[in-house]
């Protein structure tokens, strides 16, 4: 919405029901923390937001239809009988909608037997003889008959982008036509949409001729009753005109807007008024909104009793504040620090809350100086939200925190899985109402307090919900060994990259070369736009069977659409050429060196704790979960992670791990047996499917079962696996079949989940981690498919999760065992072994060369054994002096 605010007053009305179908269809599923469908409430909610800041008006109106028939129906009875019907999830999601629209004190019109546009229409005729400029938001063309000096309309497109506006002209330009003449050219043309027929034989292009020639349907009855071609209109088409009188008289009826509904509208009842923050504010909570909070109107903060709280900076004050801090049982805290990673941020203050108190200490290093002892301390219980980041901070000075008892951040990730929203902003929020200042830096005690609220309110749930034992034996453990795989980080050998980069960009300008020839002229071919017009309009590729993209905007370039495309012309190839090498050098090959750091020499990536809903931990800055493993680029760019002289890189790697879990948790025999007797699984497996023996499985077969193995653990269907492994879809079918045939048990298992799913609203790993899926019971087929699939793939993958990260506290608690006993033999003796990262199955550690023997079998009999499953996990083990060209490693 580009246009300029508009200074004069302008009443906007809505057409509600439009915007509410534009937004359901426009947007992914989304879910409230209830599991409802809220996406229709969340889009409706954006644009009315864009709407009030983008244009400002001075009054506003929404129109919504009810769900009784209108006199349209009484008049044809088949009137909108093609329009497919709508689940009732999107219907449910007007009554939130009117929460907060009267939230907003902005009103609503609705009358049995009239259609939200005839409730426009009736408003537009009322304000006509007020000085007023009305604009018309809707999400279809209906309303364009409207259109007249001070009225306009806003037209949204199917991307929910920026609305096109209609003023006379602008209809006139798009129909040749005047806006009073959309009336008979709907009546002579037809509307599908809404069912209504038309005249037969006339389409858009005869209809805007008759209209342009004769100007009314009435003139055009005229001059077709005394015979012959009239102007540009030939004889035959006024011949259907005359003998279609009382279809089009009908036509017209139904397509008029009708300006006299029974409503009474008065402009001052429209007039904006200030938004019931707290309501507003109550609504989006419920809804799990917290991202439209930033974009309501400036309120003063609301901050847990904020203004009665001290700020201390005299050493007098500091040094009481320890006092008190020292005779505490229990405080929370937060650190106020700039923008960037905490490891490397500037920390400005520290705010306390504790005894119902809460206090803010600056500046930093007085601060610090004076509560060191306390966070020292072990005695005394402690409360951040995100500890890892107030580790990073604290240890930068030095400073020790001992004591850290609970992590609000990991409370609110534990209880709500699904959600990414857990920084303190959104979650006080969420669970409080309260509104917190989100901006990098901010100094004050609402932090803490927040804190402090949330902790034994979390903490209640928390074990209301049975997930203590996860949360104190797995995720609040885990805390500390980040942080400290955060701080040692890895080391890179830049020289490796910069030759790889002068390899790959030499490639990379190979492929465009030979796209640009096969175009036969330069092009932008990171465009999707232009590259779409060198595929489907120059050389003239099939498009059948290709997706359009998410906006409406033409065929989509997406690399599952152009995979479609492969074989088709040598082009597409060297597009996934391009795209392969472009994505590469720009996120890991020119970009790793420039994230060294200067001072240690390493590379510091962050580990998120709190991102997947499955419990897998995710990176970024940079993010090593997605460097490829395969060549011919994967393990190059892996061997620039490289050890320090004098020591190796040590990895160990579960070995097909989930499929493990799943033969454990479903107890399939079959399954089990394919594991214990040490065989191949893929080709065990195709032997089953494919009914032979194990040693007659083809290179094809084994590379089918692999794609069923762990396709199934992520509820794959036959179209999937047909895409996977590249058979036709009839080939999957059967194929699944058959390997549900010969593993009875786990699909048995599968059916079973997905019933306790949808009976208990959650599934949960072994451990005890739980991910709730109240939409698997909702009404649209793709959100309880999508959910099904879940409550499958997250006790299996959770499972794993919870495995990895018992496994690294237990691999930490040895590592730092073996370090102080190294420590105790001598000042000079240093480290001999570092976990360093962790990458889907698989840890990293870095091992003194003369200490290799003994830390790779203790660490393997670590991860082996941190718990006992019916099918035993395996661990491979492989060392090397770089990521990228490690060697296994017999044990």
């Amino acid at each position: 919405m580009a246009r300029a605010p508009i200074t004069t007053p302008t009443l906007i009305i809505i057409d509600g029901h439009a915007i509410l179908h534009r937004a359901f269809h426009a947007l992914p599923p989304m879910l409230a923390p209830s599991g409802e469908l809220v996406n229709a409430v969340y889009g409706f909610t954006t644009i009315l937001l864009k709407v009030l800041r983008d244009y400002a008006p001075t009054h506003i109106a929404v129109t919504f239809d009810t769900a009784a028939a209108t006199f349209r129906h009484e008049m044809y009875g088949q009137y909108k009988a093609t329009r497919e019907e709508k689940p009732d999830e999107l219907y449910a999601q007007i009554d939130h909608i009117e929460d907060v629209l009267a939230a907003f004190h902005i009103p609503t019109y609705a009358v049995d037997g009239f259609e939200a546009d005839d409730l426009i229409g009736t408003i537009v005729a009322q304000v006509k003889r007020k000085k007023i400029q009305t604009l018309i938001l809707t999400g279809d063309l209906d309303t364009l008959q409207l259109v007249s000096p001070t009225v306009h309309v806003l037209a949204l497109t199917t991307s929910m982008s920026a609305p096109t506006e209609y003023d006379e002209d602008a209809v006139r330009a798009r129909y040749g036509l005047d806006p009073a003449q959309l009336i008979d050219f709907k009546a002579l043309a037809g509307d599908p949409s809404d069912n209504i027929p038309g005249v037969s034989g006339i389409g858009k292009k005869t209809a805007t001729q008759v209209l342009q020639e004769f100007g009314t349907i009435a003139h055009a009855l005229r001059a077709a009753a005394k015979g012959g071609a009239q102007g540009t209109v030939s004889a035959r088409v006024l011949e259907k005109i005359r003998d279609a009188e009382e279809a089009i008289a009908l036509g017209r009826e139904l397509v008029t807007i009708k300006q006299d509904a029974p409503i009474t509208f008065q402009l001052d009842d429209a007039a904006r008024r200030p938004v019931d923050r707290d309501a507003t504010v109550a609504k989006f909570r419920e809804l799990g909104f917290a991202t439209l909070i930033t974009r309501l109107p400036v309120s003063a903060e609301s901050s847990c009793g904020d203004d009665a709280v001290e700020a201390l900076h005299t050493p007098q004050d500091l040094a009481q504040l320890s006092q008190d801090l020292a005779r505490t049982k229990a405080f929370a805290f937060a650190i106020a620090h700039d923008e960037g990673s905490p490891r490397t941020a500037h920390a400005r203050a520290i705010g306390f809350s504790y005894d119902d108190h809460a206090v803010v200490a600056e500046p930093w290093g007085a601060a610090l100086a004076a509560t060191a002892r306390v966070f020292a301390d072990g005695a005394i219980a402690k409360t951040a939200h995100d500890a890892k980041a107030a580790l990073h901070l604290l240890g930068r000075s030095h400073i020790a925190l001992r004591g850290l008892a609970d992590d609000t951040m990991l409370l609110s990730y534990l209880l709500a899985p699904g959600t990414r929203k857990h920084d303190l902003v959104n979650v006080a929020l969420a669970e409080l109402g309260v509104e917190l200042n989100a901006a990098p830096g901010s100094v004050t005690a609402a932090p803490a307090a927040a804190i402090a609220a949330l902790q034994p309110l979390l903490a209640k749930r928390l074990a209301d919900e049975g997930l203590e034992r996860v949360y104190r034996e797995i995720d609040l453990p885990l805390v500390p060994v980040l942080h400290r795989m955060e701080h040692i980080g890895i080391m890179l050998d830049a020289t490796v990259l910069a030759g790889l980069s002068a390899k790959m960009h030499e490639q990379l300008d190979a492929a465009d070369a030979r796209i640009v020839a096969h175009a036969g002229h330069e092009f932008n071919i990171d465009s999707p736009k232009q590259l779409k017009v060198v595929l489907f309009e120059e050389l003239g590729l099939e498009v059948r069977g290709l997706k359009k993209t998410a906006k409406g905007m033409g065929l989509s370039t997406a690399a599952s659409e152009l995979e479609k495309l492969r074989g088709a012309h040598p082009i597409i190839d060297d597009v996934f050429v391009h795209r392969e090498l472009k994505k590469l050098v720009s996120t890991y090959v020119d970009a790793l060196p420039e994230l060294v750091d200067p001072q240690t020499g390493r590379v510091h990536t962050t580990f998120n704790q709190c991102v997947a809903s499955t419990g897998r931990l995710s990176s970024d800055s940079p993010n090593l979960q997605n460097i490829p493993v395969t060549q011919p680029w994967g393990p190059a760019i892996r061997s620039a992670f490289v050890a320090e002289r004098g020591w190796v890189l040590l990895a160990l790697d579960y070995s097909q791990v989930e499929l493990r879990i799943a033969a454990s948790l479903s107890g399939d025999r079959a399954l089990a047996e394919a594991f214990r007797s040490g065989s191949d699984i893929h080709a065990a497996t195709g032997a089953l499917v494919f009914g032979i023996a194990p040693e007659l499985v083809t290179k094809d077969q084994r590379r089918v079962a692999k794609a069923i193995n762990f396709g199934i653990l992520y509820g794959m269907g036959a179209g999937t696996l047909a895409k996977t492994a590249d058979i036709n879809r009839e080939e999957a079918g059967e194929y699944i079949s058959a390997y549900f045939a010969a593993y009875p048990e786990l699909h048995a298992w599968i059916e079973e989940t997905k019933a306790t799913a949808r009976k208990r609203g959650f599934v949960e790993t072994l451990f005890g981690r739980k991910r709730y899926l109240p939409e698997i019971t909702s009404g649209v087929p793709m959100v309880a498919a999508a959910a099904e699939r879940m409550a499958v793939n997250m006790p299996i993958q959770g499972t794993q999760a919870d495995l990895v990260r018992m496994a690294m506290v237990a691999a930490d608690a040895w590592v730092q065992h073996a370090n102080t006993e190294m420590r105790s033999e001598g000042p000079t003796s240093g480290e001999r072994v570092r976990m360093l990262l962790q990458v889907h199955d698989e840890l990293v550690f870095e091992v003194r060369e003369d200490f290799l023997k003994t830390a790779a079998p203790a660490l393997i009999n670590i991860l082996e054994n941190i718990h006992t499953f019916p099918v035993p996990v395996s661990v491979e083990a492989s060392t090397g002096t770089s990521w990228g060209a490690l060697k296994k490693l017999e044990h």
